[in-house]
């Protein structure tokens, strides 16, 4: 610009709006370029006596003064410049002490209060300050950028009275003032009085287009108003001004995490940091965001970076406390969310964080008492209410969860998840048709409520109708595939229907890691390898994965061998799938080498504690049965992996080596039901134990010559094809009685389902008894004396109520079914000696029935005698059992070892032990 009507222009510009720096620095360079010196600086003063010793012009000032002409900066001008260097040096003490020498030598010099008042400011002296801003007015009171700058201290002050005057006395002076504009807006904003305060920043940026500062202080104000896209703008603005804007990328960063913009967050927060990086709130930020983004190890890097910048600040103590539980570190998790508590007890979404860490830790009564703390904070929270009484329905405190379950559905009628809930703890109850209400309502609000889908699974097989249960499972798997847990239950239901084939079965089976594993799992399993380890001098490592190391059926059946395994020969490592305990428990601790809960680990975490191990086999005792850990299985952790004793049909696992079984429970043509190879003991793979307190087998006639068949298994196998059978057998004895026990006995829908199936086969409900639950077993298992004949269910045969019936003496007629569900109780039929008693097919069950009713001296002599014959025979023989299953184990082994041997013939150099 070197016209001088350019520099009249910018004269006039200047002249109205004094403090616009941009425009003193457009002159300066006019007049110089016209050669002009004096013009520059007197307009270099023009605006210094407005906007104060700004250190930029005071510099500019410096240097174009001619030192030849004698014009040096005085003494406290040359100080109050070393306290700008010092200042921006970050040296505020020696800046501080420089500054009040300059204040006391020069108290006239109003440059020096302004200075001074900076330099309190950056220090956090507020007070002084202030006092500092009045000493500069009273020298300078026409000094409209003084006044501004007192108004901003005094609105961080909290004085919104002395503040307005101020502000009200620079724009008499100055109106064009763009500080006083911004602080305004500040004052307004305080006030609560947010649309005029975003008029008074946009005047401010009218008058100064370039204030970085000003632009943040509006995206602070449209955030505020909602705003949040011209919130963005405003501090891609201000961040354009000025690049290294610590807070402006922070909270531009915020923006973009609330918008679902991760990387480009991700991006903003790592800018801050780097622009400040003792920010501790961009270090929360950044962890948060990095956790989004599936990255916990370095979120928790991050997050313990923020908690030691600030450790007063519970919302990172809390963050990290999420974090560490996304890790599976549940004990940590708890102390960072109690640490988080103590510095804000009053935040409800703590309580709940540690409310869902104790569950993890299957702590089920901490868990209830801080979901009652976050209650007492939030009484209207439905969600809040439906985990609670999700804690009280896992310790089957049934009453206690249907109130919290009811509050939820007051809190939130249109609350899916508390219906679905609702019926979940109803039919634990055996309130079915009540359940299945709840459900309805869960389906009405969403219909496609996996939850409540789930549920209905669960109630229809409960109810004996498997074929639904299973389309109930199945329509929830269609919205959730990955949900192995719901596959497994859609499984049960079908293995215990007669419906679909073996092979289908086999098929769906199959399907269930393809859903459930991502498939880079899948990959490193198949491809995972171990290191040969010759059997000289060592002990086979088994491991034990059980859901079921608590009373339990299955549990009856692990005792009696794991007792008589040969320590010298093979070292057990016991796995509890998940926490809980009782009697049992201590026992099998007992008989563990080594005892490792898997309780809080998922199953991939899972997986690397096993692998950690270093096992030679695993063995899985639950297959699909609820709580099992099939992930772990599928993720290969053991050179050798089996499945033993608690499940009837396939796993359809892979990584699935081999299916335990006998002769009889898989026939050699039924091998095709299954994935994995089968292993047939030469023996029963059973070894019943009964409860010590089982009393003696002694039979009860029935004083009015009644005979007595029934089946004291659970009323779900008990089904129509059942039911059918047993009113044939009860048409050829005409005498007979059908006895059913079981818990459900007393429930009305489940007697209805019953007689109405009875009776549409001819037979009278008089001729039937449901027996309801006894107080204790010794008292259950004593009802068999009462019991003439055991009549085994179909499709899905009677199991450990097999080995019960006839511990009792009593006889038990089966039918071999096509299928392992339907050959459980001919295996321990055969290993009794009793093949009489399995029938080809339901003419024979009925023949072999009605003869056993007419042989009344026969069946005295099987009570007397049948307890002994098991105690001396293979069905109680925990020693034959264990010596055979050693055999397996080992021959397993062997088998691995000589082909990974012929896969990897170079010995252990390429083979890697995890």
């Amino acid at each position: 610009m070197n016209s001088s009507a350019q520099i009249e222009q910018i004269e006039r510009e200047l002249a109205e709006n004094p403090g616009d720096i941009g425009s003193c620095l457009t002159l300066v360079e006019g007049y110089l370029h016209q050669g002009d010196l004096n013009a520059a600086l007197s307009a270099l003063e023009r605006t210094i006596g407005v906007v104060g010793d700004h250190p930029g012009l005071v510099a500019l000032r410096h240097s174009l003064r001619d030192p030849a002409q004698g014009e040096s900066p005085p003494p406290w001008e040359q100080d109050l410049g070393r306290v700008t260097t010092l200042a921006q040096a970050g040296d505020l003490q020696a800046a501080l002490a420089l500054n009040e020498q300059v204040t006391r030598g020069w108290p006239q010099q109003a440059a020096g209060w302004r200075s001074l008042t900076d330099i309190y400011r950056q220090l956090g002296r507020l007070p002084d300050a202030i006092a500092a801003a009045r000493e500069a007015i009273a020298l300078a009171p026409g000094d409209a950028s003084g006044h501004a700058n007192l108004a901003s201290l005094l609105i961080s002050g909290g004085d919104l009275a002395q503040a307005d005057a101020s502000l009200e006395r620079a724009l008499q002076l100055d109106s064009h003032l763009a500080s006083a504009h911004a602080n305004r807006a500040r004052l307004l904003r305080a006030r609560g009085e947010l649309m005029e305060a975003e008029a008074s920043y946009r005047r401010a940026l009218e008058l100064a287009p370039e204030q970085p500062n000003t632009h943040y202080n509006l995206g602070n104000l449209l955030e505020e108003l909602g705003r949040v896209d011209d919130a963005e703008h405003s501090y891609r603005e201000a961040l354009r001004l000025q690049p290294r804007f610590a807070a402006a990328a922070n909270n531009l960063g915020a923006i973009l995490h609330a918008d679902g913009r991760l990387e480009q967050a991700r991006e903003a927060f790592v800018q801050a940091i780097a622009d400040a990086p003792d920010l501790a709130d961009a270090h929360l930020n950044l962890g948060i965001v990095t956790r989004e983004l599936n990255e916990p190890e370095q979120a928790r890097g991050l997050l313990e970076q923020a908690v030691a910048l600030d450790p007063e600040c519970g919302d990172a103590w809390h963050q990290l406390g999420l974090t560490q539980a996304r890790l599976e570190d549940f004990e940590k998790a708890r102390d960072s969310v109690e640490r988080a508590l103590e510095l804000s007890p009053e935040n409800a979404d703590c309580h709940l964080t540690l409310a869902q860490v104790h569950v993890m830790l299957e702590d089920y009564p901490s868990a209830i008492g801080c979901y009652h703390n976050a209650l007492a904070l939030t009484p209207a929270h439905a969600p809040t209410w439906v985990a609670l009484g999700n804690a009280h329905t896992s310790l089957e405190q049934h009453t206690q969860a249907e109130e919290a379950y009811r509050r939820a559905i007051t809190a939130d009628p249109r609350c899916a998840q508390a219906h679905a809930q609702l019926g979940f703890c109803l039919n634990g109850q055996q309130r079915y048709q009540e359940a299945l209400a709840a459900l309805d309502q869960a389906l009405a609000l969403e219909p496609d409520s996996v939850l409540a889908l789930g549920t209905l699974g669960r109630v229809r097989m409960e109810l004996g109708q498997l074929e639904a249960s299973a389309e109930a499972y199945r329509r929830a798997l269609a919205r959730e595939p990955e949900n192995n847990r719901l596959r497994s239950a859609m499984l049960g239901a079908m293995a215990y229907s007669g419906h679909w084939p073996p092979e289908k079965l086999c098929a769906e089976a199959e399907q269930w890691e393809h859903y459930s594993l991502p498939p880079k799992d899948r990959q490193a399993a198949r491809e995972r390898a171990f290191q040969r380890m010759s059997r000289e001098g060592r002990r086979l490592r088994l491991g034990l994965l059980s859901n079921e190391l608590i009373v339990h059926p299955v549990a009856c059946f692990l005792r009696t061998w794991l007792r008589e395994l040969d320590r010298s020969r093979f070292e057990v490592v016991l796995y509890p799938a998940h926490g809980r305990s009782d009697d049992y428990t201590g026992e099998f601790q007992a008989l563990a080498d080594h005892w490792q809960p898997l309780k809080g680990l998922s199953d991939a975490r899972a997986a690397d504690v096993l692998l950690g191990d270093q096992l030679d086999l695993l063995i899985d005792t639950s297959g699909h049965e609820a709580g099992n850990r099939l992930g772990v299985i599928a993720r290969r952790v053991a050179p050798v992996q089996c499945h033993y004793i608690g499940y009837y049909a396939t796993t359809g696992l892979s990584q699935m080596d081999y299916f335990i079984g006998d002769g009889v429970l898989i026939p050699p043509e039924h091998a095709r039901h299954f994935s994995e190879k089968i292993w047939r003991l030469p023996r029963s793979r059973y070894a019943y134990e009964p409860h010590e307190s089982v009393p003696a087998p002694r039979w009860w006639p029935d004083p009015g010559g009644r005979l007595w068949v029934g089946s004291f298994n659970n009323l779900f196998k008990v089904r129509e094809e059942s039911l059918a059978l047993w009113a044939r057998v009860l048409h050829a004895l005409p005498q007979a009685h059908l006895a059913l026990k079981d818990f459900k006995g007393a429930n009305r829908v489940h007697q209805l389902r019953v007689l109405k199936a009875l009776a549409a086969q001819g037979i009278d409900e008089s001729r039937v008894a449901l027996l309801r639950a006894t107080p204790s077993w010794s008292e259950h298992m004593a009802y068999y004396n009462r019991l003439d004949i055991a009549l085994d269910t179909l499709p899905f045969n009677s199991a450990t109520t097999a080995f019960d019936a006839l511990w009792m003496g009593c006889p038990l007629v089966t039918l071999a079914g096509d299928r392992m569900a339907g050959l459980q109780a001919a295996s321990a039929l055969s290993g009794l000696g009793r093949t009489q008693w399995v029938a080809r097919d339901e003419d024979d069950y009925v023949r072999i029935a009605v003869e056993l009713a007419r042989d009344v001296a026969g069946r005295k002599q099987i009570r007397e005698t049948q307890r002994a014959c098991m105690q001396q025979g293979e069905l109680c023989d925990g020693t034959g059992l264990a010596r055979a299953l050693e055999a397996a184990f080992e021959a397993m082994f062997a088998r691995w070892l000589c082909a990974s041997s012929a896969r990897h013939p170079g010995g252990d150099r390429s083979a890697t032990r995890r």
